[in-house]
């Protein structure tokens, strides 16, 4: 079923903080990666109309670059890390297309793991199967109570988890 929208009315108004936050963080995401991909190919037929001032292409990634640009010459790698490295698994369905790394937690040590070589998560298999063989852990998907920023440590852009638990990488 379609609604409608009054004028001034967004989809977003009955949304709580923390679903509008994951909307934003959804939504940057996009256009962050959405940037990349527009600028990559608007290099490859830099004088196409399409990709001028005038053209729909050139105009919709000025738009990412007026989102992205300004966030990036403040927070540097930080939103980086902060967010696309390990939220892209958390805000999409990775089910079809292969968003996000496929991070898996150990809930004894904390170690991280993405997807192995082969493509398959690692999330069920035994902690001891991957670095710490002294682990009794069963790997399991990464939760948002899982991450958070270095925000104690300034002068740090590191990501780290809760809780003491282990490096990522």
């Amino acid at each position: 079923m379609v609604m409608e929208l009054k004028w001034g009315e967004t989809p977003w108004d009955g949304m709580s903080r923390e679903d509008l936050l994951r909307e934003v963080q959804r939504m940057y995401a996009a256009v962050n990666a959405a940037h990349s991909v527009m600028n990559l190919v608007s290099l490859n037929q830099p004088d196409h109309l399409f990709w001028g001032k005038e053209g729909s292409g050139g105009r919709a990634l000025e738009m990412t670059r007026q989102i992205d640009e300004p966030l990036r010459e403040r927070y540097g790698d930080g939103i980086h890390n902060a967010l696309l490295r390990y939220a892209l698994d958390l805000l999409f369905d990775g089910s079809t297309y292969r968003i996000g790394s496929g991070w898996a937690v150990c809930p004894v040590c904390g170690d991280m793991y993405g997807r192995r070589v082969d493509g398959v998560s690692s999330v069920g298999t035994p902690c001891s199967d991957h670095l710490r063989k002294d682990c009794s852990g069963i790997l399991r998907p990464l939760e948002w109570s899982d991450l958070e920023t270095a925000a104690e440590d300034q002068s740090s852009d590191d990501f780290k988890l809760k809780k003491g638990m282990g490096a990522i990488e």
